[in-house]
């Protein structure tokens, strides 16, 4: 059992030396590059910050290409990025359980709209027992 668990080990490297740039492209695409980082608008003059606001800031672009561009290439660092809020693991207390909520509308949608959907979901957390109001600091 060991020979064999070393041997595919070994051949899963003499794989990987074979295909040297595709391994090093997939390592990176796993990882993910932050591509969802950039900005939609970049101040500033000169030829660079209007050609990147005419690509990036465009409506379509926004739309139907980055949410694509986001997911394809931003890999495990993207969905770290978003999953982990900042001091979720550390500042919070063992015992409490804690629900996040993340909505979204159409585009086209307004803000009344989410406030409304979001207090009509409160509404219904609310009749649970054990639940605490949410602070109007954190809406």
């Amino acid at each position: 059992m060991r020979f064999i668990l070393l041997a595919s080990i070994r051949d899963l490297f003499i794989t990987l030396c074979r295909f040297r740039v595709p391994a090093c492209i997939l390592l990176v695409l796993g990882f993910g590059l932050p591509v969802f980082m950039l900005p939609d608008k970049m101040e500033g003059e000169g030829t660079f910050a209007e050609y990147y606001n005419k690509v990036f800031g465009n409506s379509t672009y926004k739309e139907k290409v980055k949410p694509i561009v986001d997911k394809a290439l931003g890999g495990s660092l993207r969905l770290f990025v978003e999953k982990v809020y900042e001091g979720s693991y550390f500042n919070r207390d063992e015992g409490e359980v804690v629900l996040y909520v993340n909505a979204n509308l159409p585009n086209g949608s307004t803000l009344e709209q989410m406030n409304a959907l979001v207090k009509k979901m409160e509404t219904y957390l609310s009749d649970f027992k054990g639940n605490q109001a949410v602070p109007d600091s954190y809406i």
